[in-house]
């Protein structure tokens, strides 16, 4: 019901005209930081928009934002794998939770599973598009090497987990969510990987990311609805208790952040409709 505004914020955000060709942290604005991993995330909306609305219109029109933005990730390969940003424009931000939160600046900007994943799945969302616009994708040989990369620099067969960095001991649900996303399992991987997620094993995401925890758990299989409701009703039932009438970006609420926390956050409203 809200395609015309939804088109129209796609839109607008294209028309960020950075020097490095990512996103801005929020657009319109007048900041110089871009979030890399929300670029990415873009790639994403847009192919959803399109799933949803069969309006190719938009795609055709900021088809040429979305190669400048692969362009972008494409040239951080180094080694097999993509790096992370290093220079203080860019937040290597993929969440509120545990190894998701890469401090500005850092000089670390080696490779790590959560860019690497979300760098593959908007390649295969851009591959998408491209395909129903009638454009060339020229992309499949760079996205499979780094899916065979990516697994074998993370994944640790000893208790079938991918760790988010190389031979690092951080096992997070956001990590391995987006690991089953980005096709890097085989079934047997996927559904071991499930049930942990499903128990409660892992470092927990927060709950503005984790629409990819339940996107990876109703893409292994559809026994795992029940679970799903279950944490959703728990959860957003301490917003409904104190009377939130819009969704948190983390379960803490205002007292987040130095009690800065938002009180009405697109990413945590997945269970809305």
């Amino acid at each position: 019901g809200n395609r015309d505004y939804a088109r129209a914020a796609l839109f607008l955000i294209s028309r960020d005209n950075r020097e490095d060709d990512l996103l801005s942290i929020t657009f319109p604005s007048g900041s110089s930081l871009a979030i890399p991993s929300f670029s990415l995330h873009y790639i994403t909306a847009v192919k959803e928009y399109l799933d949803n609305t069969n309006d190719i219109s938009l795609a055709n029109e900021v088809y040429e934002k979305l190669r400048k933005i692969i362009h972008v990730f494409e040239k951080q390969i180094q080694g097999g794998l993509l790096c992370s940003f290093r220079d203080r424009r860019h937040w290597n931000f993929y969440d509120w939770s545990p190894h998701m939160n890469i401090k500005i600046g850092s000089p670390d900007n080696g490779p790590d599973l959560m860019i690497n994943c979300l760098f593959i799945i908007a390649l295969e969302n851009f591959k998408n598009i491209s395909a129903r616009i009638g454009k060339p994708f020229h992309y499949q040989n760079m996205m499979d090497a780094l899916k065979a990369n990516t697994k074998q620099c993370f994944f640790h067969s000893e208790n079938g987990l991918f760790s988010m960095t190389k031979e690092g001991g951080e096992f997070t649900e956001l990590g391995n969510s987006v690991a089953i996303l980005a096709g890097l399992t085989t079934v047997e991987e996927s559904y071991a990987i499930a049930e942990k997620l499903s128990r409660n094993q892992l470092l927990k995401c927060s709950l503005s990311m984790k629409c990819f925890k339940y996107d990876a758990l109703l893409k292994v299989d559809s026994k795992y609805h029940q679970y799903i409701v279950k944490e959703i009703c728990d959860t957003y039932k301490v917003m409904l208790d104190n009377g939130a009438t819009s969704v948190w970006e983390v379960i803490k609420g205002a007292d987040a952040f130095g009690k800065a926390g938002s009180l009405c956050h697109g990413w945590s409203a997945g269970p809305a409709p």
